[in-house]
């Protein structure tokens, strides 16, 4: 059985090219869009609009807002947000010959522009609360992340030279290592750990042990709203374990180890994700959630180890966008 070492996709780059590729920045338009993207899908999760607050969106718009006051944790969440959205689209800017300054601006008013679009599709969620206040955080945010984008544009050069370089050679293992990173952030934040004896005895009261207690449903919440978000967690484990499973094929291993490999990982990240949560004031930790998502995990590795081999002809390991949609059919 063929087992190679690695791909081949940038062994024959020759060395002029890694030496001119070293001293180029340019970052390519899926960031910044991935970035936009990934505020938008987490502004508005778990997509429980209220059906009859479409007309109000529609006729008033923004004019029914106003600012709110708002609690430290809160305000600093909003402004890490979309840090990195003025981080990435002035290091994009700025990659396409625009100055400094411009791209500062560009990128403050993209943030902006986005926020508004948040707030205004946050007016028809059941769970948010739309309010100038964030719009303006927001912005701060998008600015903050901008300056520095400005700052760091020289010194990232060989880092992303690095990160090229990497995701050329072994590009499932980086994406894997990004989405586990993504996904663990993602899962704990706004970081609010408890710090003292009776809020961790409150946070291991609202824990959920049993698999099968539902948790009670939130007055005023969208039906299947709950559903919907364990599904949507679900599904990102579910392309983890099918990153992992095509990175440990990438890295030499057989089909077997690849797949522990892939399962000792995803289920190690799932586990410490749902435990760490008992220690937060706003996370709940749920026994239903560890399965289910183990279960995505399971999944998206078998796929990736038993089915993408079969359906492809192992073409996958020369043409990288042929893994996309037979992991998208095969999940």
């Amino acid at each position: 059985m063929e087992a190679p070492r690695g791909l081949a996709w940038s062994a024959g780059l020759p060395a002029t090219s890694r030496a001119i590729a070293a001293r180029e920045l340019r970052l390519s338009w899926a960031w910044p869009v991935g970035c936009i993207l990934a505020v938008l899908y987490a502004s508005l999760l778990p997509f429980d609009f209220i059906p009859t607050a479409f007309g109000r969106m529609f006729a008033d718009g923004l004019s029914h807002l106003r600012f709110r006051t708002t609690t430290p944790d809160d305000a600093a969440t909003n402004m890490l947000v979309y840090l990195p959205v003025g981080l990435l689209v002035v290091m994009y800017l700025i990659g396409k010959g625009l100055s400094r300054w411009v791209g500062v601006v560009a990128a403050i008013g993209v943030g902006t522009t986005l926020s508004v679009v948040v707030e205004w599709l946050q007016t028809g969620l059941a769970s948010r609360v739309a309010s100038c206040t964030d719009i303006v955080l927001n912005g701060l945010g998008t600015s903050v992340g901008a300056c520095l984008g400005v700052g760091l544009h020289g010194t990232a050069r060989s880092a992303w030279a690095q990160l090229r370089y990497e995701s050329a050679d072994r590009p499932f293992t980086t994406a894997a290592s990004m989405l586990t990173l993504g996904l663990f952030l993602y899962n704990l934040a706004p970081f609010d750990f408890v710090m003292t004896t009776d809020a961790l005895h409150a946070s291991f009261g609202r824990a959920q042990w049993s698999l099968f207690n539902a948790r009670p449903a939130t007055p005023g919440a969208a039906p299947f709203a709950s559903i919907a978000h364990q599904l949507a967690g679900a599904g990102w484990f579910a392309v983890l374990g099918y990153l992992l499973g095509l990175a440990g094929r990438e890295r030499g291993r057989y089909p077997a180890p690849s797949l522990a490999w892939a399962l000792k990982d995803g289920l190690v990240l799932v586990a410490l994700v749902e435990f760490m949560q008992l220690f937060t004031k706003s996370h709940t930790f749920d026994a239903a959630t560890v399965m289910i998502r183990s279960l995505g995990v399971i999944l998206g590795a078998w796929c990736a180890v038993f089915m993408i081999d079969p359906l492809t002809g192992s073409a996958w390991r020369r043409s990288l966008p042929l893994a996309l949609p037979t992991g998208l059919a095969g999940i």
